[in-house]
């Protein structure tokens, strides 16, 4: 039996490896000898299951077993330095006795994990703590060729999956169904009108221009800079065909000599591969469909040494998202702030007529380097984008769940495939009156709008509103997205992932919840221009600690931490009792249900119940009874709104929900004015007198 899942395991191992184009792992030892168990016997006392020994008996250890396991052969079992070092960890985490005294038959290279046998032939799994257990041996190999099976089940058809994405047909049938969307959306959601939005003055005293070079954060080796990018989204993987031409379009308008590096993506970023020369094309055998999904290649030319001078083509094919959201494969282009923008030109029109393209822009875009740096140059991008209204933000990430049926927005070169033309303009182009916009039809039905001759960094604080590009954004009205949705994995711990949610572009866009406000910044300039999020919430935060006293702007100032910080600060600083700042405040900050405190909800039920505005207090009622359960004085509050709304079996609830869930001053229920109604009723005295109490007929139909 352990031969025959060892075997199997061996050549499923051997299939991985030629759907990934790698070389396989080399395969277990032969035959540890006899004299060799009894040695590595005497060695570990002898703690040597049967189903193990047969193990030995046919293999001396497996140095490569998957995933970074090393199985013990008697070479490991007898090494007297390594051996007690693999003892150690189970004595850092505390193991408890039966693992302690284990047998260590194996660990792995990638973190602490062990591989313990137990005296009663029972494997153990040990990362920190027992992850799992089997019966023997046996079993335990027997799971490991279950999980290498289920990996090559998922490489098929992710594989497979990618084929029949790239087939024509199958493609059409997309783009068809899209538009069928498209029209059931714009029937329900009718398309709003949009008035030419007055463009913001210029500073006075005016400052002096600014060129797109010119913005760049560090100074021997840049943390942050403005290149000149484009970023097309598709509506399916690019096909290998399709990957080939892309780079051989890119090589034919940035002919730059230079290094170049090479990476096929995959679920863990990319590994950097060297080539021979710009034009080579050796990587193209090694692109291939990953267990996550993954496809594309990225590849940069760096001319001199630095990322400011590199010419990068990134395109790739993107698995759904953990919850099966579909997200849009992509194709980027980078290349250097003073490289010929009609170049950048050509060749999106090339690409657009190549690729399976849903929507794209392009321009100036400012890029960042090391998101690591002490300064985060993240905080002076979102200056800059505050200031020079036609700069993008060179992130891709979040918005390729959105990309598959919206369009993020209008830059100097603005790209549609058929679907979202056919939607906007029928079998008409796209038309517009600013002057200087052309469009040009692609084949296969997209277009690419040019906004002007030159693309321009739209800097406001100069009268240099970028007129044309806010038109088209506004004709993409329709279509636009309304948010960023960023998923990223973080390694807590070796073996250990947690996977991190983002709802807003990093840095200052994070800081001043400020990315849906410059995604709109063309339709409306002075929400971006005015108080952000934050800034407002600041301006509360003042208002409050000079009328009421406190120290609690002092607080900010001194350590302007995150906005849940901000919130949590404004949320303390409100009184109910002290007026209408307070009630301002506390609305403001429960605006933000994502990052609000729950004492916010609890306290501003509170200033509407002590300002007789029963209508806000239902309102609210629902969004705070979302935090109740680990907030329990949100129901005594609940249970005044419903009291005074007359509803008293929903009260008696209310009341009867705090204390079980453990209101710590539940006893100051009985001096509430609110509830005085329920003081008579049997069911209300017993919640005081017993434990939860029965259920009245009233509060009964009332849940």
């Amino acid at each position: 039996m352990l031969e025959t899942t060892a075997s199997r395991i061996l050549t499923v191992l051997s299939e991985i490896a030629e759907l990934e184009g790698d070389e396989p792992e080399p395969g277990p030892r032969p035959p540890a000898s006899a004299s060799a168990v009894a040695e590595a016997r005497r060695a570990r006392d002898g703690g040597f299951s049967p189903e193990y020994l047969d193990f030995l008996r046919l293999h001396d250890g497996w140095p490569e077993f998957p995933w970074g396991i090393r199985l013990f052969g008697t070479i490991e079992l007898t090494d007297d330095e390594s051996y007690p070092y693999y003892q150690e960890t189970l004595e850092d985490c505390e193991a408890p006795e039966d693992l302690m005294n284990a047998l260590i038959v194996g660990a792995s290279g990638n973190d602490p994990s062990l591989v313990l046998l137990l005296g009663t032939g029972e494997v153990v799994d040990f990362l920190y703590e027992e992850r799992a257990r089997y019966s023997g041996f046996g079993a335990f190999l027997a799971d490991r060729l279950t999980a290498v099976e289920s990996y090559l089940e998922q490489l098929l058809q992710r594989a497979e999956a990618a084929r029949t994405d790239w087939t024509p047909e199958h493609r059409a049938a997309k783009e068809a169904r899209l538009l069928v969307e498209l029209r059931c959306a714009a029937t329900i959601r009718p398309r709003a009108v949009v008035s030419f939005s007055t463009p913001p003055p210029a500073h006075d005293p005016m400052p002096a221009a600014v060129e797109p070079g010119d913005l760049r954060v560090g100074r021997k080796k840049p943390k942050a800079s403005v290149m000149l990018g484009l970023v097309l989204y598709l509506g399916s993987y690019p096909a290998p065909d399709e990957v080939i031409g892309c780079f051989r379009a890119f090589r034919r308008h940035f002919p730059v000599e230079g290094t170049m590096t090479w990476a096929v993506p995959n679920a863990f970023g990319g590994f950097p591969e060297d080539a021979e020369h710009p034009d080579d094309e050796s990587w193209s055998p090694q692109m291939r469909v990953d267990v996550g999904g993954h496809f594309g290649i990225r590849i940069s030319v760096r001319a001199k040494d630095t990322a400011e001078c590199s010419y990068t083509l990134n395109i790739r094919g993107i698995p759904p998202a953990d919850d099966d959201r579909p997200r849009a494969a992509f194709c980027e282009v980078i290349v250097p702030v003073d490289e010929d923008p009609e170049r950048l030109a050509r060749l999106t029109t090339e690409l657009t007529e190549l690729l399976p393209v849903r929507s794209g822009y392009g321009g100036y875009s400012a890029y960042v380097w090391d998101s690591d740096a002490a300064e985060d140059p993240y905080q002076r991008v979102f200056s800059w984008c505050r200031r020079f209204f036609a700069l993008d933000v060179g992130q891709v990430d979040g918005w390729l769940e959105a990309a598959t049926e919206h369009v993020v927005g209008a830059g100097w070169l603005t790209v549609l495939g058929s679907a979202f033309v056919t939607h906007l303009a029928g079998p008409s182009l796209p038309a517009f009156t600013t002057p200087g916009i052309t469009v040009t039809r692609a084949q296969g039905g997209g277009v690419v709008i040019r906004a002007s001759e030159r693309p321009s960094l739209g800097d406001v604080h100069r009268g240099e509103y970028p007129v044309a590009v806010a038109e088209v954004d506004r004709y993409l009205l329709p279509l636009k997205t309304g948010g960023w949705h960023h998923t990223s994995t973080w390694w807590a711990t070796p073996g250990q992932a947690w996977q991190l949610t983002y709802g807003e572009l990093p840095g200052g866009f994070a800081d001043h919840r400020a990315t849906s406000a410059w995604l709109t910044r063309l339709i409306d300039p002075q929400r971006f221009l005015g108080p952000t999020a934050r800034e407002r919430g600041e301006e509360l935060l003042d208002q409050l600690s000079r009328r009421h006293g406190g120290d609690w702007a002092d607080q900010w100032r001194t350590d302007p931490d995150d906005f849940a910080w901000l919130l949590g600060l404004l949320t303390d600083a409100a009184d109910p009792a002290a007026g209408p700042e307070s009630v301002t405040a506390l609305e403001f900050v429960t605006a933000f249900p994502d990052d609000a405190p729950a004492q916010a909800y609890n306290r501003l039920i509170y200033a509407y119940l002590l300002g007789d505005h029963l209508d806000r207090a239902e309102a609210l009622l629902p969004a705070a009874l979302e935090y109740a359960p680990r907030a329990p004085y949100i129901f005594h509050n609940a249970a005044c709104v419903a009291a005074r709304a007359g509803d008293h079996g929903r009260a008696l609830e209310f009341v009867r929900v705090a204390k079980q869930h453990g209101y710590a001053d539940f006893a100051s229920i009985l001096e509430d004015e609110d509830l005085r109604d329920l003081h008579d009723n049997p069911a209300f005295i017993a919640l005081f007198t017993s434990g939860l109490g029965p259920r009245s007929d009233e509060e009964e139909q009332a849940t």
